[in-house]
């Protein structure tokens, strides 16, 4: 039911912009993607264990300096207590997981120097971005060998959705009078502590973080700022 909540509220949300929107994109974005958590603490262990990451997103820029974006992601996290100050099992093996993430997003952006995409007067802007959404996930854990993974035997937990809160900041640039390129970080909040595989094993007062770091590419495919109303006839 919330995703269904979700899901209604951005369909909401691009029809009430769709009237100022001055220019719509479609966009890729590749990567990498990371995780926070009991078995990788942050800062220093911010990027270990990176995997590649992927995914698209449909843009509305509503003037030069604020935009609305969803964003559809995917990737893999992972990582083991050899990073992390909890011994997971009692022996000296090594606990490790791999859990797959997909990301249904909204996110609002806001552009620190006037940037509309193919405006050569505006070469490139830093921005800020926060938003929420939903993670999907599904994850394996093994011991001793990263080669053998089991199935995790993982409680409950709502059917493996999380909602996810997420804040980042990059730098968008002119590449073509149509096409703008781009590059992001973000971390993302869950509401989970089961990215890992551990949670209760390990640190159960906080839950798991993860995040995407990389580059984007965007083609502009509508530009209502051009319009121009006919001529009357007089």
């Amino acid at each position: 039911m919330k995703l269904k909540s979700f899901l209604v509220f951005i369909i909401l949300g691009m029809t009430a912009l769709t009237a100022r929107a001055q220019i719509y994109e479609l966009g890729l974005f590749g990567g990498g993607a990371y995780y926070l958590g009991d078995l990788n603490r942050g800062p220093q262990g911010q990027f270990n264990n990176t995997e590649p990451a992927f995914g698209g997103f449909f843009r509305y820029n509503m003037d030069n300096h604020l935009s609305a974006r969803v964003n559809l992601m995917h990737g893999n996290v992972s990582g083991s207590d050899q990073d992390s100050p909890f011994s997971i099992l009692e022996n000296d093996e090594v606990f490790h997981f791999e859990t797959t993430i997909t990301e249904l997003s909204v996110q609002g952006e806001v552009n620190f120097l006037p940037y509309i995409t193919g405006e050569e007067e505006s070469l490139f802007s830093p921005y800020i971005f926060g938003g929420m959404g939903y993670l999907f996930f599904d994850g394996d854990y093994g011991i001793g060998d990263q080669s053998h993974l089991e199935t995790a035997e993982r409680p409950d937990v709502d059917n493996n959705i999380s909602v996810t809160f997420l804040f980042g900041a990059g730098l968008k640039y002119y590449l073509t009078p149509n096409i703008s390129g781009g590059l992001e970080w973000g971390l993302r909040k869950t509401g989970t502590d089961y990215l890992d595989q551990v949670s209760l094993r390990g640190n159960p007062r906080g839950d798991d973080w993860y995040g995407f770091a990389g580059l984007s590419l965007s083609v502009k495919i509508i530009d209502r700022s051009r319009a121009r109303c006919p001529h009357p006839p007089f």
